[in-house]
């Protein structure tokens, strides 16, 4: 046991962030560790983890004529905004549904296949954790394989998404040019392969279907470090915790990935019978006792016999037709078509035992995107992307946290893929944390006040005090558009120290009282710097610790290599050479805010955008917004694109928009889950 509290001590102490001092660190960690504390945040929080409850169903008949095999498991999970809890239920298939099997449950033969070991995931939210607990759980007699079913056997707000093999078939103006077929254009395509098919309901019954198709291949080595290490009948609050304990200590992976991803997202009005038929032959299926002849990105072109077509044709005709109409009144409006072909590469680390686990995932992608708007017209972008994804869990979830940090950048391209122009520089950052203690709280507004523009007023609300918060989620958006990295070309290293010298002086002090003369002139002795060099290096050694001197000025070498004027129209070296500082300590830590410090502040609203969002349990969330965003919807899509390629699947906590009033539970339930989804109007 004693060992047992060492791995826990020795896990949350290197959780805490290094900024915080040892005090503020100890005093948290020590109220945390009380005995009485961790039976009552316990037993407060038992509901509140990531719950998940497993139960094997053997032979279930869910279906007359199909008889499932089945793993059922529920979870309920916070939502991260105002107390609204998810729900979701997933059934793990043991038998495999095929094509024309007679579902009497359906009265129509379903036209989807889906596989041995296929999870379709149900998502509901609710506004209580007991609400969201003891629902009747959604079984895959509520797939929404037809308009009818789907109008009742899905409230408005629910969510469902459905692994299948789908012969898509599609036309050719949806097609044409993607990048994904070989051989002749034809009238018809046929996409052969897995999907995953998302459906969630909307008001006044409309509902969202998105198709994703993904293709990868690659090499890559794994090696693993096993230990045996066991725990046996640990009680929890009564609970007893019998079952054996054997976790993989330690895994390390690089992989190489590269692929095809080819995404359709869609609006359905089901009020509308056109719709419904389309939504028919989409989700339905139409049994074809014929050959068809595929092009295709998942298989060889070759010959398909007896085969169910997942007819698309009628829902993008119906899309053509209502262009011209106002968005409400379509009866399918295709909100987003793309494709993106990807080259992956990611490090993985991970520590695994049942006390604490730790995983660390850097990855580098780069996406050639071809994306169709609502106008059907194509344009084709460089997006690449670096992500770096931190999850901890200590003492069996009762502390857990994820982080996602990414730099990333948006190149309009022509057809062959060659850069013609660029759009966007940008930063996401990412935080879920069951508990978010008093100092780090601390530490999130510090962060920001570093970032903001200067003189830029902010009022946090019930944030500004540092107390500990539950079930908390920050997340911040940051883009610098083509007009801010045109601004700040031609700078030279002495105007970006004396700025960098100007930024810092504004900041408060980062380190203690300390004898200044000897740290100003240990770096100086001997060398020729500019007045405005050793300016900067006085402020930086004045308020920040020895280590961030020598990061710095190789950031503001490096920046003014990128700033030169030379080749201004080179964007894309300029961004990979901006990627690359992330690995600087002082960039990692004082780069952005000193980014956005060179632009003027009377352009801000046009040169970058900035969204801040935290939200925790019990709390007024706090908010907001810098400037212009441009590229929205397109921002979106290619979010949930790598949320795709990172296996983090589908990001099911509440929207970013504050919700507008509203009368009634279900209306604002809805409104949630659109949000989730983001704007479409």
């Amino acid at each position: 046991m004693i060992h047992g509290f060492r791995l826990v001590f020795l896990a949350l102490i290197i959780h805490l962030p290094l900024h915080a001092s040892f005090k503020e660190k100890w005093a948290d960690l020590k109220e945390s560790l009380e005995p009485a504390n961790i039976e009552k945040r316990v037993r407060e929080k038992v509901t509140s983890l990531d719950i998940g409850f497993g139960l094997d169903l053997l032979d279930v008949d869910l279906f007359n004529g199909v008889g499932l095999a089945a793993k059922y498991r529920y979870e309920v999970e916070p939502s991260y905004r105002e107390e609204w809890y998810t729900r979701v239920d997933k059934w793990v298939v043991n038998t495999s549904i095929r094509p024309g099997d007679w579902l009497s449950e359906f009265e129509l033969p379903i036209g989807l296949t889906i596989s041995n070991g296929a999870e379709m995931v149900f998502v509901r939210q609710f506004k209580s954790q007991k609400e969201a607990l003891k629902a009747l759980p959604y079984s895959p007699k509520h797939l929404p394989v037809s308009a009818e079913r789907a109008l009742s056997q899905l409230n408005p707000g629910d969510f469902a998404a459905i692994p299948a093999k789908m012969n898509l078939l599609v036309s050719a103006n949806v097609s044409a040019g993607s990048g994904i077929f070989n051989g002749n254009l034809g009238t018809h395509y046929l996409l052969s392969g897995e999907f995953q098919i998302q459906v969630f309901r909307l008001r006044d019954d409309r509902m969202r279907v998105k198709l994703i198709a993904l293709r990868k291949k690659g090499q890559g080595a794994n090696a693993s470090v096993g230990m045996d290490f066991k725990i046996f009948g640990i009680s929890v609050v009564d609970k007893q915790v019998k079952k054996l304990l054997d976790m993989n200590l330690a895994q390390f992976g690089i992989q190489k990935e590269e692929g095809n991803l080819f995404l359709l997202d869609y609006i359905f009005d089901l009020k509308q019978d056109e719709a419904r038929k389309a939504f028919d032959h989409l989700l339905a299926g139409t049994l074809k006792f014929k050959n068809a002849q595929v092009l295709n990105p998942f298989l060889d072109g070759k010959e398909l016999h007896d085969t169910v077509l997942t007819d698309l044709t009628m829902a993008e005709a119906l899309h053509e037709e209502d262009l011209e109409k106002d968005v409400s009144k379509r009866r399918v409006d295709r909100i987003f078509k793309g494709q993106n072909d990807f080259k992956t590469q990611s490090s993985r680390l991970k520590l695994g035992m049942s006390l604490a686990k730790f995983e660390n995932k850097n990855a580098y992608t780069s996406n050639q995107i071809a994306w169709f708007g609502r106008d059907g017209l194509r344009q084709d972008y460089l997006y690449p992307v670096y992500s770096h994804e931190k999850k901890r869990s200590f003492f069996f979830g009762v502390f857990k946290s994820q982080q996602v940090e990414s730099y990333f950048a948006l190149f309009p391209t022509d057809g062959s893929g060659q850069v013609q122009d660029f759009s966007d520089y940008g930063y996401n950052y990412e935080l879920k944390d069951k508990t978010l203690f008093g100092y780090e709280v601390t530490q999130l507004r510090e962060g920001l006040n570093r970032i903001l523009p200067a003189n830029t007023p902010v009022q946090y609300g019930d944030w500004e005090e540092s107390s500990k918060r539950e079930n908390a989620r920050v997340k911040m958006e940051i883009f610098f558009h083509k007009e801010a990295v045109n601004h700040l070309v031609g700078m030279t290293e002495d105007q970006l120290y004396a700025k960098m010298a100007e930024y810092l002086r504004r900041l408060p002090d980062q380190r203690p009282p300390h004898n200044s003369e000897s740290d100003h002139t240990r770096p100086f002795p001997g060398r020729k710097w500019s007045n405005e060099k050793k300016a900067a290096l006085k402020v930086v050694l004045d308020k920040y610790y020895d280590n961030y001197w020598f990061p710095m000025i190789k950031m503001v070498e490096k920046l003014a290599r990128i700033l030169a004027p030379t080749g201004v129209e080179n964007y894309n070296k300029r961004v990979e050479e901006l990627f690359e500082l992330r690995k600087n300590y002082t960039y990692e830590h004082l780069g952005i805010g000193f980014l956005i410090s060179l632009l003027p502040e009377s352009e801000i609203s046009k040169l970058m955008y900035m969204a801040v969002d935290w939200t925790a349990s019990g709390i007024k969330p706090f908010q907001l917004r810098l400037g212009d965003h441009k590229n929205s919807l397109l921002y979106e899509e290619l979010q949930m694109v790598q949320n795709i390629l990172n296996d983090r699947g589908v990001d099911l906590s509440l929207g970013d928009n504050e919700l507008p009033p509203s009368d009634g539970l279900v209306e604002k339930r809805t409104m949630i889950f659109e949000e989730l989804y983001g704007e479409v109007e």
